[in-house]
């Protein structure tokens, strides 16, 4: 797996700390404007040995120092910490961070040695340590809702974080490095969405499911690992690397932006933005391309515009997965289209720019004649120069040209009707 991360410059978290001095010594008016801007941003802000974007959480204080934090889950608004140590859920905003006194849920005596929670917003369940249950409590009152318990099969005697999503409650095992699931409903068991860990995955703590896919917390190791949830397969691309000073992960939870972090060590609630472009070893060669242009792709194959030399003219195909050449998918150009650029498709067809022409010419996905289809194609108006970018939601084509500060929009039914909502740049 790779571990390249995106570039951030400057990073912010809620946590404050000392300021530097200012130096006693005479320096350069460079230097001067470079410590004014220092002095403005605390220390901890800058984690040179990670660079992905972050917030945080200072839990630390609701939580006293004999506060041992484990699972989390969030509405939205607020966010709630189990306190392993105290017995109880802590509330916290999550905008703000302020606690929330008013929200804590106090858990019940049996339900001793807490550590995931999650809602479906009208009831919380908290796993324990010590028993094969999940406990329930109204999420409004904190009451308890005994009838509402689930009772975990006897080989899940090591639950640890819980999600729920596709009306099942998933159950992280730590001893067996597997995920439970049972029914949000009656708590019968769900083994169409169990899956196992990877090898390297054997701490797991934490679990959230979001996107069509579930993210692991592991005690042993400073990631987050990714899996398929249809398939149960570990993703690599999809494992998120956590902070250098976040080294003791417990729960999870995400709004679709950010993933949350407990770090019962820190007493801290990290933040990362977890949907952030970095390096992977996913590259496809496409050596055999003269002169890559616009790519396109249906999600398992890779077409790439190839604008070199006549008669080799075409869209290339590579298996998405791999990264394997799949000749067989390409798309001869015709010679007209001389010098292609954009690409989109419906799936069926392929609709590729000109820089030369006022023209999207349009084929057949994967024909290796060279006939457009005249009737798809589009011709644009004289004042579309040069024709480059091109996408579409299905109704309405939207192109970028040279010289141009808009985004011209065509109607996709009437090919040749200009939009008078064209958008200005």
């Amino acid at each position: 797996m790779s571990q390249h991360q995106g570039e951030i410059t400057v990073i912010t978290t809620l946590k404050n700390k000392t300021k530097p001095p200012h130096p006693k010594l005479a320096i350069s008016i460079v230097t001067l404007i470079a410590i004014a801007l220092l002095n403005m941003i605390p220390f901890d802000t800058v984690d040179a040995s990670f660079n992905a974007p972050r917030i945080g959480i200072d839990i630390s204080g609701p939580l006293g120092a004999s506060g041992s934090p484990e699972g989390v889950w969030s509405d939205g608004s607020t966010i709630w910490v189990v306190d392993n140590a105290n017995d109880k859920l802590v509330a916290y905003s999550l905008s703000s961070g302020d606690h929330l006194a008013d929200k804590t849920i106090e858990l019940h005596s049996a339900n001793g040695k807490p550590r995931g929670i999650w809602s479906d917003t009208v009831t919380m369940w908290v796993s324990d340590w010590d028993d094969t249950k999940l406990y329930a409590y109204n999420l409004d009152n904190g009451n308890r809702q005994a009838n509402k318990d689930i009772d975990l099969a006897g080989s899940n005697d090591g639950p640890r974080g819980i999600t729920g999503q596709y009306d099942a409650i998933l159950v992280v095992d730590k001893d067996d490095s597997y995920v439970y699931a049972y029914s949000q409903h009656d708590g019968s068991r769900r083994r169409d969405v169990e899956f196992n860990l990877h090898g390297s995955n054997d701490h797991p703590w934490g679990v959230w499911i979001g996107h069509g896919h579930a993210w692991v917390s592991d005690l042993n190791d400073d990631m987050l690992y990714g899996y398929n949830m249809f398939s149960g397969d570990h993703v690599s691309k999809h494992d998120m690397r956590l902070q250098r000073s976040n080294l003791d992960a417990r729960g999870i939870w995400s709004d679709g932006e950010t993933m949350w972090v407990v770090d019962q060590q820190d007493h801290y609630l990290y933040g990362i933005y977890y949907w952030q472009f970095r390096h992977t070893d996913d590259e496809i060669d496409v050596s055999a391309v003269d002169t890559p242009g616009g790519i396109w792709t249906d999600g398992d194959t890779m077409w790439v515009v190839d604008g070199g030399v006549s008669p080799n003219r075409k869209l290339l195909a590579y298996r998405l997965s791999d990264g394997a050449r799949q000749s067989g998918k390409d798309t001869v150009l015709n010679s007209a289209n001389d010098d292609p650029r954009g690409i989109w498709s419906d799936g069926t067809h392929v609709w590729v720019s000109d820089g030369d022409v006022h023209k999207i010419f349009a084929y057949k996905l994967g024909d290796d004649s060279g006939d457009t289809y005249p009737a798809k194609q589009l011709e644009t108006s004289s004042e579309l120069n040069s024709p480059k970018g091109i996408w579409s939601d299905g109704d309405v084509m939207w192109i970028t040209a040279s010289g141009a500060a808009r985004l011209y929009a065509y109607s996709m039914t009437y090919l040749d009707a200009r939009f008078q909502w064209d958008i200005k740049l």
